[in-house]
């Protein structure tokens, strides 16, 4: 008997809280619509701005705009989203509205739902599912007025994030039949985001968790960034640290060009990484790794009416195939480090290996210790221009097995060829 007694006490006060939650908030919102309205009217904007509701929610800070929409003069929309829902307390939110100035800004979440960017007849159309804009921190009038000379002291992060991205580029830029395809394959991101984050104890700046996934393509990045000064008169980055991780998965297209020529792109995969530190006050090249591996890239184009696909040392590139690519690359301070690094393709095969001192104020001074350049299977019209090259120097490039084997070290601005030498 007891026990109900407490439920029956428990849903009576949830009720109450509910139902007082409800009337306050309607009270708070009708508040908010009067002086937003006034606000907007107040200020000679060069935009009609439009909005069709204002819901508030006491209890959990929230306050909602519905049915928001920017138009330019003539009356043509510019910005439309299905709402504003603004994490924000009340009396925050009353102090925004009543201000004329800006005075500062503690932290505030904003998610649009459904927002639509549009611009002038060339300019690209952009839509969301949603749209996330978090501030985590505190900036002052005084903060933005002194930046020159005084950074804020307090740490600021501010997360922006999205999903369902569809842009829509001019018409022109869809001309060009394979171009268009493309277009159409990057034009939809299922989701991205990136933390930008402001230390001042540590003096870092940081961009925290990029990252961008869609269909073909995948990315996931980060970026420190070190610096000297307290201000904008005397800021200077001082060294940055980078990482990032890239997967590329376009679909294969076919095209057909207004010439009758016919096309066809396919990619199996690229796949890049990198972790590289760059230090600014030091005459050097970003030290780390690199690693790039590309599978299956096959390209076809056939047009009877004119050679485009040669290139200027004649030999065709209209049909190209790369069965695999991969290059691995390490700098440590200035000894720079090629292994593992092969290319399969329809023109040549090819294996490099090189190790060099590299002499980042003169580049061409560089040493290298140690190189070799393994070259075969060559395509028809290469083999010629390489016996060409042969009868001209009036010596065998050295080979091995029928492969052209290239073993270099001195100079990196004439260096010299084992078994070679003219």
């Amino acid at each position: 008997m007891r026990s109900k007694i407490i439920l029956s006490l428990i849903v009576i006060l949830l009720a109450a809280v509910v139902v007082g939650n409800s009337i306050y908030g309607n009270k708070l919102a009708k508040e908010i619509d009067a002086e937003l309205k006034a606000k907007i009217a107040d200020n000679e904007l060069p935009v009609t701005i439009d909005y069709a509701k204002v819901k508030v929610n006491p209890l959990f800070s929230k306050v909602k705009i519905l049915g928001v929409s920017v138009a330019n003069p003539d009356g043509e929309e510019r910005f439309k989203c299905e709402m504003f829902d603004i994490d924000i307390p009340y009396k925050e939110a009353q102090r925004w509205l009543e201000s004329t100035e800006f005075e500062e800004i503690h932290s505030v979440k904003i998610k649009l739902v459904k927002p639509e960017f549009s611009g002038e007849e060339a300019i690209a159309f952009v839509t969301f599912n949603n749209l996330v804009i978090d501030f985590d921190g505190q900036l002052t009038k005084a903060d933005f007025e002194n930046l020159k000379t005084r950074f804020p002291e307090k740490k600021q992060e501010l997360v922006l994030s999205f999903s369902g991205m569809r842009v829509k580029l001019p018409e022109n830029m869809y001309s060009n039949p394979p171009v268009s395809q493309l277009l159409e394959q990057f034009s939809n991101v299922d989701a991205g985001s990136y933390a930008l984050v402001y230390n001042p104890d540590s003096k870092e700046i940081d961009i925290q968790n990029f990252s961008i996934e869609s269909p073909v393509i995948t990315y996931k990045g980060h970026t420190t960034i070190k610096y000297e000064g307290k201000g904008l008169e005397d800021f200077k980055p001082e060294s940055a640290y980078m990482e990032s991780s890239l997967k590329l998965e376009p679909k294969n297209f076919e095209w057909e060009d207004e010439n009758g020529g016919k096309g066809e792109f396919q990619l199996d995969k690229l796949v890049f990484h990198n972790k590289s530190t760059v230090t600014f006050n030091k005459q050097n090249f970003p030290q780390g790794d690199m690693t790039l591996e590309l599978v299956n890239l096959k390209v076809r184009y056939d047009n009877a009416n004119n050679n485009t696909g040669k290139s200027m040392m004649n030999f065709s590139l209209d049909d190209l195939d790369v069965d695999r690519l991969n290059i691995n690359y390490h700098l440590d301070e200035e000894k720079l480090s090629i292994s593992d690094s092969r290319i399969e393709s329809s023109l040549l095969d090819a294996e490099l290996y090189a190790d060099v001192d590299v002499t980042a104020s003169n580049l061409l001074n560089s040493s290298i210790n140690e190189a070799k350049l393994t070259v075969k299977n060559l395509a028809p019209d290469l083999e010629k221009m390489v016996n060409g090259l042969e009868q001209q120097l009036g010596k065998e490039l050295p080979r091995e097995n029928e492969a052209i084997v290239l073993e270099l070290s001195g100079k990196l601005a004439r260096p010299t060829i084992k078994g070679f030498e003219f």
